[in-house]
């Protein structure tokens, strides 16, 4: 609960800096993933059921299995497998009383939901100013129609570039462009002093 409440606060954090041009509807989506997750861990806890418990933990498997399938995907839907037989069994060895409905719910509320805010959290910064230089990153959530140019301050974590840029005296600037915009940037050492996106459409 706590971990879906950080990133939340995180999503929204980054909806508010230009530097990673999240558009509205990302945003939208990680707080209603943190919302939804709160809920699910919420219903686990005022549950205090194993069952619960266990379909929350299954369905974040399952979850986490599908988004990193080229890379630990298989260990995690391996991992899901024997995370619903042990579920199934103990419901069905049970008989009577097993809370399917709230089951049902808390596994689609967190294994949907902590994913989904978890995925917009992640996104990094569209420009990184460096010692020496810059960096940048794409994402997933960043393609045409994002937010309106603007001018920000600030620094931000490290990534990979494809663009130009232009050094000198500790001054960097540089142009990129990705999913539709352009992005202008300006370093002073490893404080980003400007900051400006548009879509390529308007021009």
């Amino acid at each position: 609960m706590a971990l879906a409440g950080w990133l939340g606060i995180r999503v929204v954090d980054h909806g508010g800096e230009v530097v990673y041009d999240l558009p509205r509807w990302a945003v939208a989506l990680g707080v209603v993933g943190a919302v939804s997750a709160i809920a699910g861990w919420g219903v686990v806890a005022w549950r205090r059921d194993g069952i619960v418990l266990g379909a929350a933990l299954t369905a974040l498997l399952l979850a986490a299995g599908i988004i990193s399938i080229f890379s630990i995907g298989i260990v995690l839907l391996i991992a899901f497998a024997v995370a619903a037989t042990v579920v199934a069994r103990r419901a069905s060895g049970r008989g009577q009383g097993v809370p399917v409905a709230m089951a049902f719910a808390a596994g689609a509320l967190v294994g949907l939901g902590l994913p989904a805010v978890a995925l917009v959290a992640a996104s990094d910064p569209v420009v990184t100013c460096l010692p020496g230089g810059a960096g940048g990153s794409s994402s997933m959530f960043r393609f045409g129609g994002g937010g309106s140019g603007a001018t920000s301050s600030g620094s931000s974590s490290s990534a990979s570039i494809s663009g130009s840029a232009e050094t000198d005296g500790g001054v960097t600037t540089g142009e990129m462009t990705t999913g539709g915009r352009r992005y202008r940037y300006r370093c002073e050492g490893v404080r980003l002093v400007e900051f400006k996106s548009e879509d390529t459409a308007n021009n």
